[in-house]
């Protein structure tokens, strides 16, 4: 399907962006309307289609951090521990994140999270995120780089 969509919409492009969508949006209604598909028995997925019942929110219910320090997300990806600005994401601009402390040496270390997902952990003494990969790396390695 990739190699189809950049042969009959991206090889050569569109000359500017509003023709490069509707080449794309040409492209999505013949592949979903009108060509039919040999793993959905030469039908095509417009008629297998089924909207969701599931009610889908106007807006999210904002997050809740209970036991938390609560941050903004800035513009650039950026909250504010102390004086210290530390990136977390650009994706979470305007967001809210919670801070959980960790009992670990202190307070210097601060789980991060978005929601219900961990986005890793804050070193304070460092203004360092890791991930939680980098964390597990290295809380299985012993290291406490002080």
């Amino acid at each position: 399907m990739h190699w189809t969509l950049k042969q009959e919409t991206a090889s050569p492009p569109a000359g500017s962006l509003r023709r490069q969508q509707e080449c794309f949006d040409t492209f999505r209604e013949e592949y979903n309307r009108e060509r039919p598909h040999e793993a959905l028995k030469m039908s095509t997925p417009a008629e297998h289609y089924q909207p969701s019942e599931r009610p889908y929110p106007r807006q999210l219910p904002e997050p809740e951090y209970a036991g938390c320090e609560v941050r903004l997300v800035y513009d650039g990806g950026n909250f504010r521990f102390g004086s210290k600005k530390v990136f977390v994401s650009h994706a979470l601009a305007g967001e809210k994140i919670g801070l959980e402390p960790l009992r670990l040496d202190g307070e210097r270390y601060w789980k991060v999270r978005f929601m219900k997902h961990e986005l890793g952990v804050l070193d304070q003494s460092r203004s360092k995120l890791w991930t939680p990969a980098q964390w597990d790396k290295r809380q299985a390695e012993g290291k406490d780089d002080r």
